[in-house]
């Protein structure tokens, strides 16, 4: 285990390095600036090198962050190593978001924040004659405007233009949605109070949405381990690492 936790404090650094530390209890560090930070992932490839290309390129590793806003709305940000040390940078705007099925969850709520992206807004719905799930599509953002490609000057983060962006981001107005089944409905006031405190509590769906708390994937070698990747919960107060998968 102590190998593991060497190498993900390693990979932290190469990112803090970069401009980017998450290795903060409080939240993230980008290019200097403190924000607060209620999920934190990690993704770090094989020893081999293993990691599963996007558009035929190697990542080589990469780290996500959720920053809350005071209108109920996240920033996530994601910062990826590409090969040749080139680095790629991008920011979504994120809303609340509770849901419900009829099967897979008829008792209880879901919490989480839908993306105005649609690479990211899609959510599922189950039956009881389709115990899978189904993606459900919940949009297109108009322009494109609510996900950001930070620039990068000379491999590195075009810092001004980030913390301008969050800042725009922090000013755009919450559409938080409520979803049973496959009907969206917009949140009420009293819907938004109930999901940031549950977001916020200790629940185990919920462990994650605090700053001490980095969830760790590493991808394994094709054809050496029952699964392509391990799965641990790091607790940056204890340095525990607990293996989820």
């Amino acid at each position: 285990m102590s190998s593991n936790i060497e190498n993900i404090n390693k990979t932290l650094r190469k990112f803090a390095n970069s401009g980017f530390d998450i290795s903060n209890n409080r939240g993230i560090v980008l290019g200097g600036k403190l924000f607060p930070a209620n999920f934190k992932e990690l993704q770090i490839p094989s020893e081999k090198g293993f990691f599963p290309k996007i558009h035929n390129t190697n990542i080589h590793s990469s780290l996500e962050a959720q920053i809350p806003l005071e209108t109920a709305n996240a920033v996530h940000i994601q910062h990826t190593f590409l090969d040749g040390n080139k680095t790629s940078v991008s920011l979504h705007l994120k809303s609340p978001l509770m849901f419900r099925t009829s099967y897979t969850l008829p008792d209880d709520w879901a919490y989480g924040y839908r993306s105005w992206s649609a690479e990211l807004g899609l959510y599922s719905y189950g039956t009881e004659h389709e115990r899978h799930f189904h993606s459900m599509y919940m949009g297109d953002p108009a322009n494109g405007e609510h996900i950001i490609k930070v620039p990068q000057i000379n491999n590195d983060t075009d810092w001004d233009s980030l913390h301008k962006h969050i800042a725009k981001f922090s000013k755009m107005e919450s559409i938080g949605a409520k979803i049973v089944d496959r009907e969206v409905h917009e949140m009420n006031p009293d819907e938004y109070k109930e999901h940031s405190l549950r977001i916020s509590t200790d629940k185990e769906t919920n462990k994650l949405f605090k700053p001490n708390m980095i969830e760790v994937t590493q991808y394994n070698d094709i054809g050496t381990a029952d699964y392509f990747f391990s799965n641990w919960d790091y607790d940056l107060n204890t340095e525990q690492l607990i293996k989820k998968r």
